[in-house]
């Protein structure tokens, strides 16, 4: 009842009478410390930050500004472009932005420095709340947020994964499906799938699948052959699990903790950092656990296994050999050549075609963007 009364208290006196804006009810904490990655040549910081209102009332958030640690802006995001970066913690709010009494809402910050800026050592942060008095007034809170340390160094540079021209990097950098799919375990939140990218390969007609992708075989992407991204250790494989058949939302088998990656191999790449190559295609995996394996070495073919709507390879890096305990990474290709994103939805349906737009653009230590469609060394 005390702690209570005291939040009532601080939300109905004047902004005067508070000692100090770390009285205000919200508590900004930050998840893990992001690393620089490099992407159509920016460095680009991705990480998130959670809200919790601790008052007996709603309030909305209204501006969040990033600073370096010597409180040079970055970057400020108003109320309108908050909209697209917040998460609630369960039900939907009544309205954008809202975080209600008692709730958490995650933000999910996508920072792009200014091309050729130098990446910062710390980022410090300055959330702006807006609230209703009981007599109807509108009043605005500034709330300091967490100083986030950035990882030293850049991101892990490996080779590709696959190789050949035209790969599809769907589900890439920032993309809502991978980057918001948050997983509770052990009492923990993780976001394994920070950096993932499902590739998924464009065939000469510009067409993901022959005869609307009725059948695996239909698809250019299937049977291609996965490969190691770095010298390594095989930690862990899965093999054996029934596919799904071409395009279609039906499952094989129910998906569970267990099964949602299907059949697929677990490297670690030492430093630190494991590597996960899902959905492979059963009975063609060439290792097993403890095996040393080289750059470049096959370790199996591309399938529609697990949790897979069409034929892809789900690829991420992370800091376990969890494919879902365990906190995403960056990665960087050692080289691949861009020919832009395929940003037609039709593309991706399967409905349509994808033909180059612009001059490609070889690229070298850099994670591709979302949809960006790119020839691989493989090496």
């Amino acid at each position: 009842m005390r702690f209570l009364a005291l939040t009532i208290a601080l939300l109905t006196l004047p902004l005067a009478a508070v000692a100090a804006p770390t009285a205000f009810p919200i508590e900004v904490s930050a998840g893990k410390p992001p690393q620089a990655v490099m992407a159509d040549g920016r460095a680009r910081l991705l990480y998130e930050l959670r809200l919790t209102n601790f008052a007996p009332r709603a309030v909305t958030v209204d501006q969040l500004s990033v600073r370096d640690a010597q409180g040079q802006v970055l970057a400020t995001y108003d109320a309108k472009a908050l909209d697209a970066m917040l998460q609630p913690i369960g039900h939907e709010p009544a309205q954008p932005g809202l975080l209600d009494a008692g709730r958490s809402l995650v933000v999910f910050v996508d920072l792009a420095l200014a091309p050729g800026a130098k990446v910062p050592g710390a980022l410090t942060h300055k959330v702006v709340f807006a609230y209703t008095r009981k007599n109807g007034q509108t009043e605005r809170q500034e709330v300091p947020g967490p100083q986030v340390a950035v990882a030293p160094g850049s991101a892990r540079v490996i080779a590709a994964p696959l190789s050949g021209p035209r790969w599809l990097a769907a589900n890439a950098l920032a993309s809502l499906d991978h980057r918001r799919s948050q997983m509770q375990s052990d009492g923990h939140t993780f976001t394994a799938q920070r950096f993932a990218i499902d590739w998924i390969q464009i065939g000469p007609d510009g067409m993901l699948a022959r005869n609307g992708g009725k059948h695996n075989a239909d698809f250019y992407a299937y049977g291609a052959p996965v490969m190691a991204v770095a010298d390594g250790t095989v930690t862990a494989i899965r093999d054996g699990q029934p596919e799904n058949d071409g395009a279609n939302t039906d499952r094989t088998v129910p998906v569970t903790l267990e099964t949602i990656a299907g059949d697929y191999v677990i490297m670690d790449l030492g430093a630190g950092t494991w590597a996960l190559y899902a959905h492979l295609q059963p009975g063609t995996l060439t290792v097993k656990p403890g095996d040393k394996v080289k750059a470049g070495q096959v370790l199996g073919k591309l399938g529609n296994s697990g949790n897979s709507d069409a034929p892809h390879l789900h690829f991420q890096l992370m800091d376990g050999p969890s494919p879902l305990g365990a906190e995403g990474v960056p990665h960087a290709l050692a080289a691949f050549v861009d020919h832009g994103q395929a940003k037609d939805p039709a593309i991706l349906e399967g409905t349509g075609a994808w033909t180059p737009a612009g001059a490609a653009v070889p690229r070298k230590a850099e994670f591709p963007l979302d949809n960006a469609v790119v020839d691989l060394s493989g090496r």
